[in-house]
């Protein structure tokens, strides 16, 4: 009897999907700082763009004041865009987590499986071998009584 290798390499295959997940995660991680960052600027430039107040006193005052409208309404439109980028990063991150959780179990039953599998080789092998000493015995025995 011998130890079967089928466990060696599900828990192979099990080791390259877990660090798979965890290069996964760290990516998933640099996105989701990128887009903290992103939106901690932009609240910041809504903030410096709200404190400027244009005031319509001429013709080119109600440009400006048109101009700075549509810039803060752009502003607002991608503080919006980073916002969903944000949820579905931290939703993706979040699958990642789970995902890994799974496979750090399934690593730990391969591992249990391969380690299970050896003990009932090496029991196998010593009841073989008992045996063996048994019979060896038996036969010393029987021709110590014989002589």
């Amino acid at each position: 009897m011998k130890v079967r290798s089928c466990w060696a390499v599900l828990e192979n295959r099990v080791e390259k999907r877990l660090a798979q997940l965890q290069a996964d995660t760290g990516q998933a991680l640099r996105v989701r700082e990128s887009l903290l960052g992103s939106r901690q600027r932009l609240a910041q430039m809504l903030q410096e763009y709200q404190a400027q107040t244009v005031g319509p006193s001429s013709s080119t005052g109600m440009s400006a004041a048109l101009n700075h409208r549509q810039f803060m309404t752009r502003l607002v439109l991608l503080r919006e865009r980073v916002e969903q980028d944000l949820a579905t990063a931290s939703s993706h991150l979040a699958s990642l987590k789970e995902r890994t959780r799974r496979a750090q179990e399934d690593l730990l039953k391969m591992q249990s499986l391969k380690e299970s599998d050896l003990k009932a080789v090496q029991k196998y092998h010593q009841l073989r071998e008992q045996a063996g000493m048994d019979a060896l015995g038996v036969m010393q025995f029987n021709q110590s009584k014989a002589a």
